[in-house]
C-alpha cells in the first residue's frame, strides 16, 4: 500500500503499484491542476472494478437528481459524440458480447442482453424481466434481420407475437370505450 499526503512527481519512467494507491490530494497525470480531481490525458486500462461513492461524471456536470450517475456527454458534431463501446471479442454463438443489467439487491430483474447469433458479424437483442416470484425470462427478441419476436426467440415476421392467447391492442389516446 502506498499513501501520498503531499506530491509526487514522476519525470521520464514508470510508476508501477500492486497494492492500493490513496491520495489525499490532488492526481495530476497530464501536468495540469486541476481541484479535488483524477485528471488524466491518455487511455485508461483496468483490470478490476472501479467504485464511486457519490457521482461519476465524463465530460458532464449535471445530477438529474439520482443519487449515483454517469454521465457521458459531448458537443456533438462529427468529432465530439458520445458513447460507450461494449466489446467482446470471442464471443461464440448466443454468447453475451454485452448485458445492461438491473438488480435488486443480489436479486437480478431485468436485461438486455446483445448476443452474438450465428456469425461473427451478426448480433441479436434480447429483452429479459423477473416476474414476482419467478426468474430471469426472455421477453422480447430483436434479431440480426430486425425482426422483432414478442413471446417467441425466432421470430417469422417482422412483427411475431406468440402466446397462448397473444393479442395486440392499439387505441387512440383521445378517445373512450374499446377500440
Amino acid at each position: 500500500s502506498m499513501n501520498i499526503s503531499g506530491s509526487l512527481t514522476l519525470n521520464d519512467g514508470d510508476l508501477t503499484v500492486t497494492d492500493n494507491v490513496d491520495f489525499n490530494g490532488d492526481l495530476d497525470v497530464d501536468g495540469t491542476t486541476n481541484l479535488d480531481v483524477v485528471d488524466i490525458d491518455g487511455a485508461v486500462d483496468m483490470a478490476s472494478t472501479l467504485t464511486v461513492a457519490n457521482q461519476t461524471f465524463i465530460g458532464g456536470s449535471a445530477d438529474e437528481g439520482y443519487s449515483l450517475l454517469l454521465n457521458i456527454e459531448g458537443a456533438g458534431g462529427t468529432d465530439d459524440v458520445p458513447g460507450i463501446l461494449f466489446k467482446n471479442t470471442s464471443a461464440s454463438n448466443d454468447e453475451e458480447i454485452m448485458s445492461l443489467l438491473g438488480t435488486q439487491g443480489s436479486d437480478s430483474v431485468a436485461a438486455i442482453n446483445i448476443k452474438r447469433e450465428a456469425n461473427a458479424d451478426d448480433a441479436y437483442i434480447d429483452f429479459m424481466t423477473q416476474a414476482n416470484g419467478g426468474s430471469m425470462t426472455e421477453r422480447m427478441r430483436i434479431n440480426s434481420s430486425g425482426k422483432v419476436g414478442i413471446g417467441t426467440n425466432n421470430p417469422n415476421e417482422l412483427l411475431h407475437v406468440e402466446g397462448s392467447s397473444p393479442s395486440i391492442r392499439i387505441k387512440a389516446s383521445n378517445e373512450g370505450g374499446e377500440p
